[in-house]
């Protein structure tokens, strides 16, 4: 249960990486008679590729929180090895080699359940400018799946290290400490600030003022995109005072399962962000896109590729949301302890399900309303850039479609996991509760 949750990001990262693979094969290896044109091959190579790049950094991103989540989980496993002879080292090696196990498996499902889909999808990447009768020829599908698992297990990997440190110096005493928040330093985030954010910037004061202003917009994208991986890597810091601050409604706090599922919210969030961060990078993203998008338009007169850009981004929305729903349901074991409790305290059916519905209600309110604070910052750096060319921001007819549509994904899967896996554990009698807890 614990793993599932990783199991199912790779997956999903996997169905990306298997189309993408497909699709650059079909672009350097099919047919000429397959493409409208010598441009048709070319979009689809240019497309495919960039879409696999940028599929990579957000499923890191949040492969990083899955399995630190993960490791906190199992933290008590961990203690069990140490127990039993295993060095620091051998800890990290059989960490390492459960996420490889876990994340090997994850993306060879996914990548079989991408093959249905990968003519249509590939008649998206080429713009319409080759046939539906695209498939890599021969042997070449199984070359894009190999492609796809190996590539997806090294992300996994490389995201697994941080988690596999941490579990290496687990104390053989941890299975017995209660919980503590963990002590989060700020070098990752001065590191990523220093060699990424700060170089991003440079367009704000580069770009000639001869060029057109939407120039000075458009090329502060990747900066605005930075912005929200510098909140995820910030988010230990705040997140616990962010939920404290609007989870304070008036008419609910007097309200009992508002208020239980407020403590528990806050609880996990200083224990590990990795309820809320995935989500919040999915709609962080959208959200810079859309606000640079619509300023550019409005500024200057000429037409911006706002699909290709959603396109784009939208691995980064769907792994995000399927990250939150994930790490929701790696904790299904601890929230099945959360309803014994609350079971043992005489909350009826409907409280207990109300405390989970809250809950669920809370982390994606929270990530939303953390991803408005980057969309914030890219609106002010466009203010700035503008300004050189005496020009005004308007962000008017500003589409919210890709950012509304990761919040109802990501809402309802995390909604119907919280609810349903609460709804399955009161059909157990409360004395089997109580002994398995």
């Amino acid at each position: 249960m614990v793993w599932a949750g990783a199991f199912l990001v790779t997956a999903v990262t996997s169905m990306f990486t298997t189309v993408c693979f497909n699709a650059m094969l079909v672009a350097a290896a099919g047919a000429d008679a397959v493409f409208t044109g010598q441009a048709g091959r070319e979009a689809l190579l240019k497309t495919a590729g960039n879409l696999l790049f940028l599929s990579g950094g957000p499923a890191v991103v949040v492969l990083v929180t899955v399995l630190g989540g993960v490791a906190v989980q199992t933290r008590s496993f961990h203690a069990l090895w140490r127990i039993g002879g295993a060095s620091p080292r051998q800890v990290l090696w059989m960490f390492t080699l459960q996420v490889l196990v876990v994340s090997g498996c994850g993306a060879f499902a996914g990548a079989m359940m991408a093959l249905p889909f990968q003519e249509p999808v590939n008649v998206i990447l080429g713009r319409g400018m080759l046939d539906d009768a695209s498939t890599p020829p021969g042997v070449l599908p199984l070359l894009g799946v190999a492609g796809s698992v190996v590539l997806v297990s090294i992300w996994a990997v490389s995201a697994g290290l941080l988690p596999a440190v941490r579990a290496s110096r687990t104390s053989p005493l941890s299975g017995r400490r209660p919980d503590q928040p963990r002590k989060h330093t700020w070098t990752g985030v001065i590191l990523f600030v220093a060699f990424v954010q700060l170089p991003l910037l440079v367009p704000l004061v580069a770009v000639p003022v001869s060029e057109p202003a939407e120039m000075g917009v458009v090329t502060l994208l990747p900066a605005g995109q930075a912005m929200v991986i510098t909140a995820a890597l910030c988010a230990p810091h705040y997140l616990g005072y962010v939920i404290r601050a609007w989870t304070r409604v008036i008419g609910l706090n007097s309200w009992t399962p508002w208020r239980i599922a407020r403590h528990m919210a806050v609880t996990r969030a200083e224990q590990s962000t990795a309820s809320v961060v995935p989500l919040m990078v999915g709609i962080g993203v959208f959200a810079s896109f859309d606000v640079v998008g619509a300023a550019a338009k409005n500024v200057g007169e000429a037409e911006l590729n706002m699909f290709g850009g959603l396109l784009m981004l939208t691995p980064v929305g769907v792994i995000g949301a399927i990250g939150s729903a994930a790490v929701v349901f790696m904790a299904s074991r601890q929230r099945g302890e959360d309803l014994t409790a609350l079971r043992v305290a005489g909350a009826s059916p409907a409280d207990s399900l109300a405390v989970f519905a809250c809950e669920a209600f809370i982390y994606v309110v929270t990530a939303l309303v953390v991803a408005l604070g980057p969309a914030a910052g890219t609106v002010g750096l466009m203010s700035l850039a503008l300004a050189r060319w005496g020009a005004p921001l308007d962000l008017s007819g500003a589409s919210v479609t890709g950012s509304a549509g990761v919040v109802v994904l990501g809402g309802l899967t995390t909604l119907v996991i919280v609810v349903g896996g609460g709804a399955m554990a009161w059909r157990r009698p409360l004395c089997t509760t109580l002994v398995t807890k």
